[in-house]
């Protein structure tokens, strides 16, 4: 399966905001599907469903030119070499933080707060729990009648705080390297005071997500492009030592 667009593949990041973005030669199915969910715009994450059940390749052209290589979307059963294969972003998005002390050594709370999302027809895209709180975003698209009244029916046995004008920046990485991925990240952060909201580690195993201030957000994939794919890093980048079979 071909599918021709105005770039040159699958890009590191969105062209619009990277100018230094580069055509990112092989992805896998989930992979693809992940960057398409957060934000970027070469495909829609239902066109993967057939082609990753029939295991179909797909590689990504650019229409104005036809000689450029493309991006390739395979099944992979292995780790790619990259640390990190594209960074994703969403814009206004709403950052919701749920709390109750009272459900200390209680169960029940996460099916409660669901069930609320369920009935208000409220969809999440990342979240952080733990036995007392959650924090979860919602992208733009929601009704705010409906986030209203969620609003009010958490409130009797939760303390809820929400925050607006909020970015989801994605990493799509090899997650089985995370230690190295988030060292090199946040001494990024640290070094431009870029403030982490939340942060959520996919069940995917293929993507790490950061939400930030909207105002934060371009500073912030600026800064983590140079540093993955540019070469061009504010600070050292991390790397584990290598044994002495020469892996990592």
């Amino acid at each position: 399966v071909q599918v021709w667009k105005d770039v040159d593949g699958i890009l590191s990041s969105d062209p619009r905001l990277v100018p230094n973005a580069i055509p990112v030669p092989d992805v896998s199915y989930e992979e693809a599907s992940e960057m398409a969910y957060f934000g970027a715009k070469v495909l829609h994450p239902i066109a993967m469903v057939p082609v990753m059940k029939y295991n179909i390749p797909v590689r990504v052209k650019n229409s104005y030119n036809p000689s450029a290589v493309g991006t390739v979307i395979v099944n992979r059963d292995t780790p790619s070499n990259r640390l990190v294969t594209a960074i994703t972003y969403k814009r206004n998005i709403k950052l919701l933080d749920i709390q109750s002390t009272n459900m200390l050594g209680a169960y029940g709370f996460l099916s409660k707060v669901f069930a609320e999302f369920e009935m208000h027809k409220l969809s999440v895209d990342v979240l952080a729990s733990s036995e007392v709180s959650i924090s979860l975003t919602l992208d733009k698209k929601q009704r705010d009648e409906n986030m209203n009244s969620l609003l009010k029916n958490l409130g009797p046995y939760a303390d809820v705080a929400l925050k607006e004008d909020m970015s989801l920046l994605t990493l799509i990485a090899d997650v089985g390297r995370t230690s190295e991925v988030l060292a090199t990240v946040f001494r990024v952060f640290c070094t431009q005071d870029i403030k982490v909201q939340m942060m959520s580690q996919g069940a995917s195993k293929v993507n790490i997500s950061f939400v930030l201030h909207d105002s934060q957000l371009e500073e912030a994939v600026l800064s983590l492009h140079s540093c993955f794919f540019e070469n061009q890093c504010v600070v050292e980048p991390y790397h584990s030592e290598q044994k002495e079979d020469g892996s990592l």
